[in-house]
């Protein structure tokens, strides 16, 4: 094993295994009733614990040598906690699969917002794209000079606003999707 070189790639490795070394501190204290502290300092200084039943009690009982308490009710105390460790484990899986859910809603709300080609950044399209692209702004252009010699022909002016509701219906906008402009 070798130190990451990086302080960035070290960051990373940390928050990663941090999370999972106190999940298996938790599934400890679940399994074996034991009464664990971890205190860890990030590669930038900030410090993180866990503790069960809380990491100052753990830490003083350690520093000023505190027995061990001894309950007659300690069966039903460590049962309890087993089944709040068991829920926390629980509610951390489904937290984790949510977070994944939202990013995978939040990447498909991006693919539904550049749906139409011309919403696409030019500068990732490959040139067999940049190819339709013309062809479809050429068309586009075609239809727009036809819609003018239209207008000229039935009397009406050049210079009425494309948006108008009376020639809304006019242009076809038959416009390709991105997908369709992949095929």
């Amino acid at each position: 094993m070798k130190r990451f070189s990086t302080k960035n790639a070290r960051q990373a490795s940390f928050s990663k295994r941090r999370a999972s070394l106190f999940k298996k501190a938790s599934e400890l204290c679940t399994l074996t009733g034991a009464e664990v502290a971890i205190i860890l300092f990030s590669p930038g200084g900030k410090a993180f614990a866990f503790g069960h039943p809380s990491v100052d009690t753990i830490t003083n009982r350690f520093s000023n040598r505190y027995p061990m308490p001894h309950s007659d009710n300690q069966d039903s105390r460590g049962a309890n906690l087993s089944a709040l460790n068991q829920r926390l484990n629980y509610l951390h899986e489904q937290l984790v699969t949510e977070e994944k859910r939202g990013e995978e809603l939040k990447q498909m709300q991006m693919e539904r917002q550049r749906k139409f080609w011309f919403d696409a950044p030019i500068e990732e399209l490959n040139l067999d794209q940049l190819m339709k692209l013309q062809v479809l702004w050429e068309g586009l252009q075609k239809k727009v000079v036809d819609m003018q010699v239209a207008r000229r022909l039935a009397g009406g002016s050049i210079s009425a606003p494309l948006s108008s509701t009376n020639y809304a219906g006019a242009i076809d906008l038959n416009v390709a999707t991105t997908a369709e402009m992949d095929a």
